[in-house]
Formats: C-alpha cells, structure tokens, sequence
C-alpha cells in the first residue's frame, strides 16, 4: 500500500510540475537608448505559451508617457528574403495589443501595462514580437 501511495504522490507532483508556467526575463545585448522606437525579437517555445506582460527600456524621461504597440509574426521576426524587420500586416505582422506606457528613463526598464490582456501564441515554431513605441 506505501509503494502505491509513493507512486501515486511522484505521479501527481509530476504532472502539476509538467503543466506550471514559468516566467521568463531577459535584457537583449543591446544599448538601451539607442535612438530606435522598435524593438524585434524572436521567442521559440516547445509548448504553446501566453504572454501577459513586457517590459522596456524606453528613451524618454522618466515618467513621460506614450503610446505602445505590441505586434506578434508567427515564422519569426524576418519574412524569407528580407534581411531587415519590416513590421506591417502585409508581411504577416499581427497587432496584438495598444496601450499607454510610462517611461522609467533610458536605463531602467518600465512595465507595459497588460491588464487583463493575455496574448495566447502557438509552440514549435519561431514568432516574432515588435515593441514600437
């Protein structure tokens, strides 16, 4: 009965541990403030994933406001044959979400308020995200 009980705890910690999120936090090798107000990177997940929020180093005053998009292109950041990111529908950009974001000055990330905004994307493939700003 106790080797059964045992199996059945493992079991149960591991198809919890198999279903967690996690959240992850990076800062490109990037100058922040570099004049640009867009930012591309590429997210490549085994599993389907939900953002629910980003942050940025955004090159205004801190405390200044403005607004924020968030676009998303499933295949990656490139489209086959381009070289430079060119963030438009016609290239398959989707735009996933508009708000208002305060800056925390140019060496400090600041949130991008998502509220109760969830951005569900698919796994096994790259996708491209876009912060302009």
């Amino acid at each position: 009965m106790f080797k059964r009980l045992i199996s059945f705890v493992v079991f149960a910690w591991m198809s919890v541990s198999m279903v967690a999120q996690s959240t992850v936090s990076t800062m490109p090798a990037t100058t922040p403030n570099n004049g640009s107000s867009v930012v591309t990177f590429e997210i490549n997940a085994n599993l389907p994933i939900v953002i629910t929020g980003m942050t940025n180093v955004f090159s205004a005053a801190s405390g200044t406001t403005g607004p924020v998009e968030i676009w998303y292109r499933l295949g990656g950041v490139l489209p086959t044959g381009q070289t430079t990111p060119s963030v438009t529908t016609a290239n398959g950009w989707v735009l996933a979400y508009s708000t208002t974001a305060t800056s925390a000055g140019n060496l400090a990330a600041a949130a991008i308020p998502f509220g109760s905004t969830m951005i569900a994307l698919p796994g096994n493939q790259p996708i491209g995200v876009c912060i302009n700003a």
